[in-house]
């Protein structure tokens, strides 16, 4: 009875978090801050939806693969976004108005050109 109640808690948390991720994708204005409401909430989401399964299947094999569902999100979800937001800023894509950038990326990249080296 705990481990249900457990559950349904945890799953009705990831379905929380994925709706909240839905809206996000909806509602924000533009491309970096979607995929910070993606990434975050998308990541949560799937973690306790899976954690609740967990619950709810006792079975020694199914949870072993759902560890690894969890591993592969924690690592996936995180790499992608960044790839994301790396080729959304190299396509010049620009922020909401209001934004600032703190353009770390571009200082590197100038340091690279002044020692004559190639960018890669």
């Amino acid at each position: 009875m705990v481990k249900e109640i457990l559950a349904i808690i945890f799953m009705s948390g990831g379905f929380f978090f994925l709706a909240v991720s839905a809206i996000g994708l909806i509602r924000m204005p533009d491309v970096y801050n979607r995929m910070h409401a993606l990434g975050k909430c998308d990541t949560l989401g799937n973690w306790l939806i899976i954690l609740g399964l967990i619950l709810v299947i006792g079975d020694l094999t199914s949870i072993a693969k759902m560890v690894l569902i969890i591993v592969l999100v924690a690592t996936i979800n995180p790499v992608m976004t960044h790839l994301l937001a790396k080729t959304s800023y190299n396509l010049g894509l620009d922020l909401v108005e209001g934004s600032f950038l703190l353009d770390t990326y571009a200082e590197s990249e100038e340091g690279i050109e002044e020692r004559g080296e190639q960018k890669g």
